[in-house]
């Protein structure tokens, strides 16, 4: 059993997994230039193989020559000689900047979409004379939440949604058309493996690229052909500063956050518990987040946290917003006598806003935490007991604000003690904690002070790469014991090969392109692709090779029968 106080490392298996996923990276990306030809087939190779990279650690986050193989595409001399109907949907060019906001898609849920709503609702109010254009390049049918297409209008823009029948091709001139035509800035909010979008920055261009590091954990393509480099917190910004492209400038941007008109905060809270039929006596603390990230790794237990936690706290209750109250997790409820309590997803706003009013203190989640979540938290006052994990701080939720505020604990016997002293404390000195951490994210996040002295300093012709001493707090002790740290989380939760999840998800794959990837895997030796995931990709191989030539079938099947799956031989097709 795992000590509570010592977190494992890695294990050499993972590392080793590790090694073979970063050679079938390797391998997709010299497919991608070997296709210079073809853009298609470029964009095509590219996005799978910083798909893998970005849904399993390869060991690390960027790689210059892919970056490079896509910005040789010729996307803005064929974007002159084709028309996107979308560059009719632009508004009229004012007086002030004009920034186009790029998202791969939008999502209702939030997260890196509500980032760019509250972008531009920060500067429809502090900078009236900018227009914000808010494109997506691959939506879909994918519903584009209205409180984004509201801010884009308010903000003196549009939102565009490229034409789902774009080839990949396509929506690379496509944005780089409506780039050329309208904007000043540019930037990218885009899934890591967006491949169109990072080929429509190839120079020369007259418009400046800045690229916002959202998923700072995790590999990602365009943060080597863009101008500035947006970090969110210290972790992220000593990762880029160490493991991404040397070319552009770092710089530090901060979540923009809305603040709340507080009011009385006890009645505020009387309130919210009546409405949750809550008592007034109870102490509640929350956590929120997707069960996801609370799946032990590392030796980090949150659920054996939290059983230690409330055995000593008899009059503290533990609600967990996104955690269904199944498994575990109900089991945890039974022992506790009823005070911790999964809640499950919590769509309505004004519930969740409920929850986070009715509470008294906020429990970061782990082993990988919420940042925004915790952000939330402390605009509502609420003290926070923190941890950080050493072998990965990326994985933890560091901030330029409250850290000062609210210590991290660095192992989970530790985080078990801190959270019982918190949760001892009196509500006045709960009150004077929560207060300072409201302002000092106010600070940092919020309103004016954020567009004055974060938003400005970026765009500042004297912008100099990020320097504090902080970010020397927020490295890894070995770099390579991080990234093995973040593959086995993102392995924990993906329960098949990575190899096979990523094709099963790349939808625009051509069959023949899926068709070399699924003979390259068969060809990869354990433990890329175990024995049982094996079986999984033959059978995925099935529609692939019927849809490909009819004469493989026959060849396929009996290779199966007669050979071991790492022998299996396809039929000779030009790839």
């Amino acid at each position: 059993m795992t000590r509570l106080n010592q977190p494992t490392r890695p294990s050499a298996k993972t590392q080793l997994l590790q090694a073979e996923i970063g050679q079938i990276f390797h391998w997709a990306a010299a497919r991608a230039a070997a296709a210079h030809d073809d853009p298609a087939a470029t964009l095509e190779w590219a996005e799978y193989a910083s798909k893998l990279a970005w849904r399993a650690d390869p060991g690390f986050f960027f790689d210059a020559g892919l970056e490079s193989t896509l910005s040789a595409i010729p996307v803005a001399q064929r974007a002159r000689k084709w028309s996107a109907r979308e560059v009719s949907l632009l508004p009229r060019r004012g007086a002030g900047k004009c920034v186009i906001h790029v998202l791969t898609a939008a999502y209702a849920s939030g997260g890196h979409t509500r980032v760019v709503a509250r972008w531009i609702e920060n500067c429809t109010l502090w900078r009236p004379q900018e227009r914000h254009v808010v494109v997506g390049t691959s939506q879909g049918m994918e519903p584009v939440p209205d409180w984004l297409r509201t801010a884009a209008r308010q903000g003196g823009g549009a939102l565009i949604v490229l034409d789902p029948r774009y080839s990949i091709m396509q929506r690379a001139m496509a944005l780089r058309q409506l780039a050329d035509a309208w904007a000043d800035d540019v930037v990218l909010h885009i899934h890591p493996d967006d491949s169109a979008s990072v080929s429509a920055l190839a120079q020369p261009r007259r418009w400046k690229a800045y690229f916002l590091n959202h998923a700072d954990h995790v590999f990602s393509l365009g943060t080597h052909l863009c101008d500035v480099m947006l970090d969110l917190r210290w972790s992220g910004a000593s990762a880029s500063l160490t493991e991404r492209s040397s070319l552009p400038v770092n710089q530090m941007l901060p979540i923009p956050m809305e603040a709340l008109k507080m009011g009385d905060r006890g009645k505020r809270r009387a309130e919210s518990r009546r409405a949750l039929g809550l008592h007034d006596d109870v102490i509640v603390a929350i956590t929120v987040g997707p069960e996801p990230k609370y799946k032990p790794s590392m030796g980090w237990d949150f659920c054996a946290a939290a059983a230690a936690i409330l055995k000593s706290a008899p009059r503290l209750h533990l609600f967990a917003i996104g955690i269904p109250n199944q498994g575990k997790w109900h089991k945890l409820h039974r022992d506790t006598n009823g005070r911790f309590h999964a809640m499950g997803l919590i769509q309505n706003p004004k519930v969740l806003r409920d929850w986070y009013s009715a509470a008294n203190l906020y429990f970061e989640g782990f082993p990988f935490t919420s940042v925004t979540a915790m952000l939330e938290a402390g605009l509502h006052g609420l003290p926070m007991q923190r941890f950080t994990n050493r072998v990965a701080p990326l994985l933890s939720g560091d901030d330029v604000s409250y850290e000062d505020l609210c210590p991290a604990a660095a192992t989970q016997e530790e985080y078990i003690s801190h959270a019982i002293a918190l949760a001892s404390q009196s509500p006045g000195t709960w009150e004077g904690l929560g207060h300072a951490i409201t302002r000092s994210i106010e600070n940092d996040h919020c309103g004016e002070s954020w567009s004055k002295n974060w938003l400005a300093a970026i765009e500042s012709p004297a912008s100099d790469a990020i320097a504090d001493d902080r970010l020397s707090q927020h490295a890894p002790a070995d770099r390579g014991l991080q990234h093995a740290a973040i593959l086995e989380w993102q392995l924990e939760n993906t329960g098949i090969a990575p190899s096979l999840n990523v094709l099963k998800s790349s939808s625009h794959l051509s069959l023949k392109r899926k068709f070399a990837i699924i003979r390259k895997l068969l060809a990869q030796p354990a433990p890329l692709i175990e024995r049982s995931s094996r079986r999984h990709l033959t059978t995925l191989a099935r529609p692939v090779i019927l849809a490909f030539t009819p004469k493989a079938v026959a060849g396929f099947l009996k290779s199966r029968q007669s050979r071991a799956s790492s022998e299996v031989r396809f039929p000779d097709n030009k790839l």
